[in-house]
Parts: structure tokens; C-alpha cells; sequence
């Protein structure tokens, strides 16, 4: 294969089918690591292939290596020796680009991982003295997907400068009135869409979506519903199977990976910061389900004044978000605290873009000739037991993962568990507020 086609043609694997590759083509891609450039020449690499299933189940259950390396045949530790961490990583990275390139050209699908778990355990699994770094697995396989969708790449003229830098410092706070619109959208197009189509990246939770399922179900049924800002579809589900829901989403490229998720061709509506594409009063229900709190106040305006347009009347708007008045925002103004204003460092939120609990919601909807019904649920914030998981996977993973990980149960977690079981769901300062106003008449 040319060496732009294999360039061009990688992609990033994550679901394989269980035929083995030979030793002969897993000995081919290790002779392109090894051809790859090095400090000094000196080539300190070292590659342990893991094939090996109770080993990859070791290395997830001790070192918190993310749980993807039990889908894929091969695994490929990559490492270099630590006398010069730097250029150890430079090195060892070189090596890895060469493999991936060699596994498109030889038709295998490869992953680069950087959630490897624990790397004192790891060390310890597979008998690797720790003067040796280990910088990434390497996941090998035949890919179980005909075709992934490319995803979009940055422009050249966004990364490409002479002489000096040229373009603008990007903003990953957590406050949405840092943001535009249309910063979220590229922040979705190129920072975070960085799974498959079909992947759920948001962290849910099953009481929670309960509740919003019920709340649904007491709404005057329609033959059209609009989610907003749909992103990964992780709350679509709410709805029944064989109601018609539209997803709105910030950019085309996201809603690849909406009508992935929901299995729906028809999924694919974008909106353009100002205009929802749907004629006036042609939606039954318009649902904003933990979004609201992740756009810019200023834009609040211009959504409620097309979600009014939309909805016919004695139509539903359901609105569900977290609010600034619970414990929940004092647990999420510590996080920010220890952690800083970045939404990179805190997996928990940072997939859709920034996010910030909020209030003044009703008195927006005042605007308006809604009638509402406001709900108010846990004072102690269900999601707080996926939260608990997420933090032990980081503390066992050595901080190199949230996501991927298995179902640990510890103490601690069985206490928060009854904890969280004994609570009341409603609640007068609950962690997540549900709205339901009607629409009555014309303004």
C-alpha cells in the first residue's frame, strides 16, 4: 500500500472480530516499529505481545487497564527504556505510528491506548523490570465494522503557521458563557468525538432515567418529538421505541453519531445557532435533557423563542437539568476547585463541552404562555454512585483512565449504595429539576 494511502486510510479500532493474526503479520508490524527513528540510534524499545485472555483480564481487574484490551486478540505493550523519559516517549511514539501504518497496510485494525492502567502493576504482570516506561499499548485485530466513519480533521490552515504562532488559544472552561455556540461545535467536531459512532459518552444513571422515562410517559402523546442537542443519544432511550424523535444537534458531523446510536436514518438536523430547521407549530414534545446547563445563557433567548415557534399548540416542552441549588453544585464547585477551571482534567463533564448546574430556568419560561410543572429530585445526587466508580477506576488505573472500566464492588460502594437506596427520590432542593410546560397561546 502507498504510504498516504495507509496514512489516510487508518482509523482507529476498537471493536474486532475474534480471527487471530498470525505470528507472521504481528512479527511484520514489530519490524515497522523497529525500523521507526531514535534517540541517538539507540532503539531502548521493548514490546511484549499479550495475547493471552487471563492476562488482559489481570491487567484490567489489578492495574485498571481499560476494559477495550479484552476485545482485541492482540495487545501490544509498548516501552523504552527510562534513562531519558522524554525522548524515551518521542522514541517509543515513532515506533507506534510505524505499527499502525504497517497494520492498515497489511488490513488490520490497530488502536493507540494511553489508558494502560496502573504501570507499577502492570510492570508486575507481565514481569517487566521498572527501569522500562511503559508509554501505550497497542491493540490489534480485524476490524468487525466494514467501514468507520472518518472523522472530521482541523483545517490546515487552523494548525499550520510560519515563522511564528498565529492563530487564538482555545478556552476549555467549564462556564458556557466562556464559550460560543460555535465554539462547542468544533469543540465536538475535533476534541471530543473520540470513540466510534454509537459510543455513549455520557455518564448516566439508571433511577435518573427512570424518572425522566415516567415524566415522559404522562405527556400528551404526538407523532413528532424533538430532542435538542441530542450530542450521543444517551437519553433518547427515555422515549418509547415506536415514537418518532428527531434529534437536533450542533454539527453534522455529531449527528453521525446521534443516528448511529438511535438506529434512525431520518436523524441527521443541525442547527445553526439561530433557526430550528421545523415549520411553525409541527412538533408534539421538545425535550432538552441535561443540556440546557451546557449552553451559553446568551443563546437562551433565540432557543426558547424557536422551541415556542415549533411546538404546536397544547404541545410539551420537558426540560431536565441539574440545579445550582442542591449539594450536587457544591460537589461540582469543589471538583472544579481541586482539579482547576479545565474541562479536559474532569471526564466527568467534559464530552458535550462546558457545563455549569444552573437556575433561572422558570423565569426564562415566564416569557412565554407555558403552563408549568416543576419536579424536583435527590438531595442526595444518584449519579454520585457512577461518579464513585469513575474515581476508583482513576485511583486504580493510576490516573490514566475514568472511562472503560468494569463494575467494582467495594464497601465503600456498597455503602453509598444504600446510602443513595434509602434517600426520597423527591426532594425540595434536589439535584435534578424536570420541567413540563405546555404551550397555550400565541405571545
Amino acid at each position: 500500500m502507498d504510504i498516504f494511502n495507509a496514512i489516510y486510510e487508518r482509523r482507529s479500532v476498537r471493536v474486532f472480530t475474534d480471527e487471530n493474526i498470525s505470528k507472521q503479520t504481528i512479527e511484520k508490524i514489530i519490524d515497522a516499529a523497529r525500523a521507526a527513528p531514535s534517540a541517538c540510534n539507540e532503539q531502548l524499545w521493548q514490546f511484549i505481545v499479550i495475547e493471552n485472555k487471563h492476562t488482559k483480564k489481570r491487567l484490567i481487574e489489578k492495574a485498571g487497564s481499560a476494559k477495550l484490551i479484552l476485545n482485541a486478540p492482540v495487545v501490544i505493550a509498548v516501552y523504552y527504556h527510562i534513562k531519558n523519559k522524554l525522548l524515551g516517549i518521542q522514541s517509543a511514539s515513532a515506533a507506534i505510528q510505524n505499527m499502525l501504518l504497517a497494520a492498515t497496510a497489511l488490513k488490520v485494525g490497530s488502536l493507540w491506548l494511553s489508558a494502560v492502567g496502573n504501570r507499577r502493576v502492570v510492570n508486575e504482570i507481565l514481569m517487566m523490570p521498572n527501569n522500562y516506561y511503559l508509554v501505550s499499548f497497542v491493540l490489534l485485530g480485524y476490524s468487525n465494522k466494514k467501514k468507520i466513519t472518518p472523522p472530521p480533521k482541523r483545517p490546515r490552515s487552523g494548525v499550520l503557521h510560519f515563522d511564528v504562532f498565529r492563530g487564538e488559544d482555545t478556552e476549555f472552561s467549564h462556564i458556557p458563557d466562556k464559550w460560543t455556540l460555535n465554539n462547542i461545535r468544533i469543540f465536538q467536531q475535533y476534541y471530543c468525538r473520540k470513540t466510534d459512532p454509537g459510543t455513549k459518552m455520557e455518564v448516566t444513571n439508571d433511577d435518573e432515567l427512570s424518572i425522566i422515562t415516567n415524566h415522559i410517559k404522562k405527556i400528551k402523546k404526538g407523532d413528532k418529538i424533538l430532542d435538542l442537542f441530542t450530542y450521543d443519544a444517551s437519553y433518547i432511550g427515555c422515549y418509547a421505541k415506536s415514537q418518532s424523535v428527531f434529534a437536533l444537534d450542533l454539527s453534522h458531523e455529531t449527528s453521525i453519531y446521534t443516528r448511529e446510536a438511535i438506529q434512525k436514518d431520518s436523524t441527521n438536523i443541525v442547527f445553526d445557532g439561530k433557526n430550528i430547521p421545523f415549520k411553525d407549530e409541527s412538533v408534539d414534545i421538545v425535550s432538552i435533557i441535561f443540556k440546557l446547563e451546557r449552553i451559553p445563557r446568551r443563546d437562551w433567548k433565540d432557543i426558547f423563542n424557536e422551541i415556542y415557534r415549533v411546538l404546536k399548540n397544547n404541545g410539551s416542552l420537558l426540560i431536565v437539568y441539574r440545579s445550582k441549588f442542591s449539594l450536587y453544585y457544591m460537589f461540582y464547585k469543589l471538583l472544579v476547585k481541586i482539579l482547576g477551571d479545565d474541562i479536559t482534567k474532569t471526564a466527568i463533564f467534559s464530552y458535550f463541552g462546558p457545563f455549569c448546574p444552573i437556575s433561572g430556568v422558570e423565569s426564562e419560561l415566564n416569557k412565554y404562555a407555558f403552563k408549568k410543572s416543576k419536579y424536583s429530585y435527590f438531595t442526595i445526587p444518584m449519579i454520585f454512585g457512577e461518579y464513585l466508580e469513575l474515581f476508583i477506576q482513576y485511583k486504580i488505573s493510576g490516573g490514566t483512565t475514568f472511562l472503560h472500566r468494569i463494575h467494582r464492588e467495594t464497601l465503600l460502594t456498597k455503602f453509598v449504595k444504600r446510602l443513595l437506596d434509602i434517600c426520597s427520590p423527591l426532594s425540595l432542593f434536589g439535584s435534578m429539576d424536570i420541567i413540563i410546560a405546555e404551550k397555550r397561546n400565541k405571545f
